[in-house]
């Protein structure tokens, strides 16, 4: 009895010892697990973070292709680009402050043997002494570099170079040929690298036709092939000048490298912006494959441990670690919130990668819809001013949609037209007007004129307040062309009707 009781007496001596170190092992794996989480959430944000920095890399991409685009239009609107034309345009453009690590955009144009020495005189006629079409040698075909902007000494070193001549820069030129479309060629060195601060260059290809030539199949767009604007993009110019511009704070707290997975030149380096001492394998490492015209780049992002020192810390493992400690018989308890917190967080960022996808969705599908769309579109602030504008209207007016924006709708109509117009604003603003729809003239910022017939009306919120104008605009100068040849046909067969001297029977 006695050995029993002392049994016992242990037994519950050490008992509040054994129901302490359960409590503590269950408290350290709870506490351990909240750690994980907050290292997932962490890690969401981090993805979000690198998923909006090369979705934006890919954008700031076709915006590249979109400018050669305009620059390719203005080639097939002139019979001829002389050299001070092309300087104007590309020096408009304001590349350094719009379009920062665009190295040059530049124009080659095709030259067949015959024509190669009459072509060498005439480039040497401008001033260009020592031109000359390089690399030497005999070809089938020859280009050569005629136009680049900035004219500056790096760029020059380009001028005469024959693209046709280097296999990377000849499969993305010749893609966008058949294509006829932008095309983004593999990891190579420009020509105008030097021996110092060398860098890993692409080059974007847009072909240039022969005016009013038929381009439905391959062989005509072949057979019409005149040459290729161009842009030189020096990768690391580019790529630091691009997050330091879009991303000033977060360029500061994560690293990125990027690298050519073209079967023409795989695994080679295009930007490399890990530091030295950072481990190649890390946690929160986030990898994005971009399809760009033709090119493919790998990238990889990781956090800088700057950015977790930025990263909102709960501690939470502290709390419940706390708390199980003092409050071991509430462990089941709050073991179901964090289930429950955790299932949350799961389905919380479910639903954002769900709502994420099906907004980006939405997103291409409007954007292709407006781009595609035959009419120039625009919207217009209640004071007259163009917020934005779609492909065909930068069509319309010869001009890149981006230089619409921001100028005044009367700045584009006559000056005779401008009263009526403000009126006719003033009118819809004040609901007066439910809409407007008229044929008229309109000026060009180059000085030319077209007939288009606009609608206009009203965009409104939520509660009714008018937020803005939407314009679409019809190219009509065909059809006003043929009405004003109507009437002189009409009035010319008036005047031999109403001819005094003969008699006219019908």
């Amino acid at each position: 009895m006695d050995s029993n009781t002392s049994l016992a007496e242990r037994f519950l001596r050490f008992l509040p010892w054994l129901v302490l170190a359960a409590s503590l092992l269950l408290t350290w794996q709870l506490s351990r697990l909240v750690d994980r989480q907050d290292a997932a959430v962490r890690q969401a944000e981090f993805s979000r973070d690198s998923s909006e920095v090369a979705a934006s890399l890919q954008s700031r991409m076709r915006t590249h292709s979109h400018i050669l685009m305009g620059v390719a239009s203005f080639f097939h609107s002139s019979d001829t680009v002389s050299r001070e034309d092309f300087h104007r345009y590309i020096d408009g453009l304001k590349l350094p402050v719009h379009y920062p690590g665009i190295q040059a955009v530049g124009y080659t144009t095709l030259i067949s043997p015959r024509e190669l020495a009459h072509h060498v005189d005439t480039l040497r006629a401008q001033g260009f002494s020592d031109y000359a079409v390089h690399p030497p040698g005999n070809r089938e075909i020859y280009s050569s570099v005629v136009y680049t902007e900035p004219f500056d000494w790096r760029n020059r070193r380009a001028l005469g170079y024959d693209m046709l001549t280097e296999p990377v820069r000849r499969a993305a030129a010749l893609l966008a040929r058949d294509e006829g479309q932008p095309a983004t060629s593999g990891a190579m060195t420009l020509v105008q690298e030097t021996e110092r601060d060398v860098q890993t260059g692409v080059l974007t290809f847009v072909p240039v036709y022969r005016r009013g030539a038929p381009l439905a199949s391959v062989e005509q767009r072949r057979a019409a092939l005149v040459g290729w604007v161009y842009a030189a993009l020096r990768m690391g110019d580019l790529v630091t000048n691009f997050l330091r511009s879009e991303y000033p704070e977060l360029s500061q707290r994560l690293a990125l490298r990027i690298v050519s997975i073209d079967p023409s030149t795989p695994n080679t380096p295009l930007f490399d912006g890990f530091p030295s001492d950072l481990p190649e394998a890390g946690d929160g490492t986030t990898v994005h494959e971009l399809d760009l015209q033709g090119a493919h780049w790998r990238l990889t992002l990781r956090p800088l441990p700057a950015y977790w020192q930025t990263t909102v810390v709960t501690h939470r493992s502290h709390i419940i670690l706390a708390a199980g400690i003092a409050l071991a018989v509430l462990l089941a308890a709050l073991l179901q919130v964090l289930v429950g917190s955790q299932r949350r967080v799961a389905r919380a960022l479910r639903e954002a990668q769900v709502s994420h996808r099906d907004l980006a969705e939405q997103k291409n599908l409007l954007q292709a819809i407006y781009d595609s769309a035959t009419v120039g579109i625009m919207l217009v602030d209640p004071a007259g001013r163009i917020t934005h504008g779609n492909q065909r209207l930068g069509e319309l007016f010869h001009c890149p949609t981006g230089e619409l924006n921001g100028r005044e709708y009367f700045s584009l109509i006559p000056a005779a037209d401008v009263a009526i117009a403000r009126q006719s604003l003033a009118q819809m603003n004040a609901r007066e007007m439910p809409h407007i729809h008229r044929e008229r003239c309109f000026q060009r910022p180059d000085g030319s004129a077209f007939w288009g017939e606009i609608t206009v009306h009203p965009l409104h919120d939520a509660d009714g307040q008018i937020l803005g104008l939407v314009g679409v605009i019809g190219d009509i100068t065909q059809r006003k062309q043929t009405e004003a040849v109507l009437r002189q046909s009409e009035a010319r067969f008036r005047s031999y009707f109403d001819q005094p001297q003969i008699g006219i029977i019908i």
